[in-house]
């Protein structure tokens, strides 16, 4: 049997000349979480900390927006609290953290690479060095992409309904049967 995913109905997945639908399969959400983006995401070490932030940061859009940190339609700009929620979590101040959403989640997400700035140089280190998710030295901003992700996976842990948002639900996944 094949799994597919997606937020079709399961009469889509008939096979030609077969009368017989697929059927929803009985993951959980929990499980298909688990799956699809915390284990994998879980797993990466080393040079896939930018595919991991990638990863993370779009997961952490969802959770600010599902629980009020921001609203629906609200903008990330500077002078949103959103940021100072964000600071206390990473370990850095709120323009800081400001000044990471914007060249790093903003770059990774539409460039595929952190946007350039011209007040800071930013860097990425993993080391045991940098035990908060993100660090200021002077004019140097330094990104710990293990503790960011630490700092996801714990905010996330509690707050599963965010996954239940019907402008983007959380996929199914159907069997096709044979």
């Amino acid at each position: 049997m094949s799994e597919y995913t997606g937020a079709c109905p399961p009469e889509f997945l008939k096979s030609a000349g077969n009368s017989t639908p697929s059927s929803q399969t009985d993951h959980s959400l929990r499980t298909n979480l688990q799956r699809w983006y915390l284990g994998p995401l879980g797993k990466m070490t080393g040079d896939e900390a930018f595919v991991c932030l990638c990863g993370c940061f779009p997961i952490y859009e969802k959770f600010l927006r599902a629980t009020g940190k921001i609203g629906a339609r609200k903008k990330f700009t500077e002078t949103n609290t959103v940021f100072e929620y964000l600071g206390s979590k990473w370990g850095c101040s709120k323009q800081i953290a400001f000044e990471v959403w914007s060249n790093w989640r903003n770059g990774l997400l539409h460039k595929a690479m952190p946007k350039r700035d011209d007040v800071y140089s930013f860097f990425m280190c993993g080391d045991a060095e940098f035990d908060r998710a993100v660090t200021q030295r002077g004019h140097e901003i330094i990104i710990n992409p293990w503790k960011l992700r630490e700092c996801l996976f714990n905010a996330i842990s509690e707050k599963r309904e965010i996954w239940k948002d019907e402008d983007c639900p959380f996929l199914k996944v159907y069997q096709r049967h044979a």
